[in-house]
């Protein structure tokens, strides 16, 4: 359903909740929860921005703007609407826009789900401060706090290495490695099984892969630290598309200015997927035993390696 579908069906949404605020029973009431729903959709709308920025920065700053609103909000209407109501509609307000997209584009969306959970989070721990006691106010605050800097810091970057990686931090469940087989610049075949008793650590990439090249110099970085340590291996493993040539691999990298180790496969081998590479780069770590303990990203992956194998 493209986005014309979603922007319509948010519209006629909107005019209902707005017809069904403003047929209830007090004209004043009515106009207060009016008001609660399109600040709080102002909200959303002046903050949307920043996502093209950084997810992270946008939930953190909406999340703050929320937590005020809705003290404001609560201080301002307490004697016209009940706590709860202006909970409601204030989540209404939020997630008007929103929550039609992640239902109807629901897999294109993920990314963006902790961005819109984290908006309406501000709204319930706001709701909450305004609604507790002075030390509760201050457990509710602390964990806003803790909330804010874990998703800023270290949250949206974990989410986005589970979407990519199938996994929060690279860390998996232990499994044997199929038996894929490369090619080297000499033409030679060499398979997994030729790298038993040490650790191996391969980055996967191919050559229309923007990322895989922008995360290339990491890639050489790590290798520099780990080509003296004779207990591991490293490869660069070039995912060969049917344009490539079968130097490529081998050619642009030196070309490059990189002195990465290479070999090649196919990308279309089905082994590939069965070791869990859906997406690019990826970076495989295998153990002395030739079990796959590592799926995810170059930055992630040299963490691993200074906590597990160093």
């Amino acid at each position: 359903m493209n986005k014309l579908t979603i922007a319509i069906i948010a519209a006629i949404v909107l005019m209902a909740l707005i017809i069904i605020l403003y047929k209830t029973r007090k004209r004043e009431r009515s106009k207060n929860m009016i008001m609660i729903f399109f600040l709080s959709l102002a909200i959303e709308l002046i903050t949307t921005p920043l996502r093209a920025m950084d997810f992270s920065i946008c939930s953190v700053v909406t999340f703050a703007l929320y937590f005020v609103f809705m003290i404001i909000v609560l201080h301002k209407y307490r004697n016209s609407l009940r706590p709860a109501i202006i909970l409601l509609v204030a989540l209404m307000g939020c997630s008007v826009l929103r929550l039609p997209l992640h239902i109807l584009e629901f897999e294109s969306s993920l990314v963006s789900l902790p961005d819109t959970l984290f908006h309406l989070f501000g709204i319930l721990m706001g709701f909450l401060y305004y609604i507790s006691k002075k030390h509760f106010k201050i457990i509710i605050a602390a964990l806003s706090t803790f909330s804010c800097l874990f998703l800023h810091f270290k949250g949206y970057d974990m989410w986005i290495h589970k979407l990519s990686y199938g996994t929060y931090t690279g860390k998996i469940d232990t499994y044997p490695a199929s038996n894929l087989k490369f090619t080297n610049e000499a033409g030679d075949s060499i398979s997994l099984a030729d790298m038993g008793g040490k650790y191996v650590v391969m980055d996967f990439w191919y050559s229309q892969c923007g990322v895989c090249f922008s995360e290339m110099p990491k890639t050489q970085t790590l290798y520099d630290q780990l080509k003296k340590d004779t207990d591991i291996v490293f490869y660069s493993i070039n995912a060969k598309v049917d344009s490539d040539t079968e130097q490529y691999a081998f050619t642009h990298l030196k070309q490059l200015g990189y002195s990465l180790p290479v070999l090649r496969v196919n990308i279309k081998d089905s082994l590939l997927t069965k070791m869990g590479i859906v997406g690019y780069p990826t970076v495989l770590i295998l153990d002395p035993n030739g079990n796959i303990v590592f799926r995810g990203g170059i930055e992630s992956a040299e963490k691993y390696i200074s906590e597990k194998v160093k």
